[in-house]
């Protein structure tokens, strides 16, 4: 049986790709993308920000809560983080998701990046694996 994943890529030349919000969003789509509705979480979502700038901690709170609902063990893959400049705010945000869902055995995030100390030092408490 196949497991869920969901992939996003920091691909320097579209800068659409390196927006922590947009970045966020995407997976959220691909959350959706997966089901055969659309939660109801998703649904207040977007309904309470009709016409407003996406908060980043909401969308990282909401993608927590899908990964809580969900039945199984998903995979989150973001490829390229060192290509997002300015990246703070991603970096704290993909923190904050790792700190936000609540059953940590749902979700396995994998995140790859050339050595940049600024990454390193956000999750230097995680295991790491270099090639």
């Amino acid at each position: 049986m196949s497991r869920p994943r969901r992939f996003h890529y920091c691909e320097f030349t579209n800068q659409d790709t390196l927006d922590a919000v947009k970045l966020f969003r995407s997976l959220i789509r691909q959350f959706c993308e997966k089901t055969s509705h659309i939660s109801a979480r998703v649904h207040a979502y977007y309904t309470s920000n009709i016409g407003r700038q996406h908060d980043l901690r909401g969308l990282v709170n909401l993608l927590a809560n899908l990964v809580d609902d969900g039945s199984g063990r998903c995979y989150i893959v973001v490829d390229g983080l060192d290509e997002c400049n300015p990246r703070e705010s991603l970096l704290q945000a993909l923190l904050h998701l790792l700190e936000a869902v609540t059953n940590n055995s749902k979700m396995a995030l994998l995140l790859t990046s050339r050595p940049e100390y600024d990454i390193w030092q956000t999750f230097s408490s995680m295991p790491t694996l270099t090639v």
